[in-house]
């Protein structure tokens, strides 16, 4: 996997407001979760874990640049707390790993990180 261009296209998602659902079913050369598995999965430490907590946190980046807002991270939040939480969802859920890696980033931290309700 190249790991600047897995960075750069999360970097574009969020700046271009590419949406996670096309990112999702985008039939050309994207990450996929399997990839991300590849990457992130059942490593206690070392560079691969480093190089998923690069990806997490850039993906994580590129989302919240974006005009929809999935998730809301308190400013304590951690990258290590990011690629953790990114990891147990790729682990928990290997029936979505066929999607785009961009969007089991999303999701994951969605699940963990949810924005309160608007207030009317």
């Amino acid at each position: 996997m190249n790991t600047l261009r897995v960075l750069a296209s999360a970097f574009a998602v969020g700046v271009f407001g590419i949406g996670t659902t096309a990112a999702a079913q985008y039939p050309v050369d994207y990450e996929d979760g399997n990839s991300l598995w590849e990457l992130c999965g059942n490593r206690a430490d070392g560079p691969v874990l480093e190089t998923c907590a690069l990806y997490v946190e850039g993906a994580t980046e590129g989302l919240a640049l974006g005009s929809e807002r999935a998730f809301c991270l308190s400013p304590s939040v951690t990258n290590t707390q990011l690629s953790n939480v990114v990891r147990r969802y790729i682990g928990d859920h290997p029936e979505l790993r066929d999607k785009a890696a961009i969007w089991l980033v999303r999701s994951a931290l969605a699940a963990a990180f949810p924005c309160a309700p608007a207030r009317r």
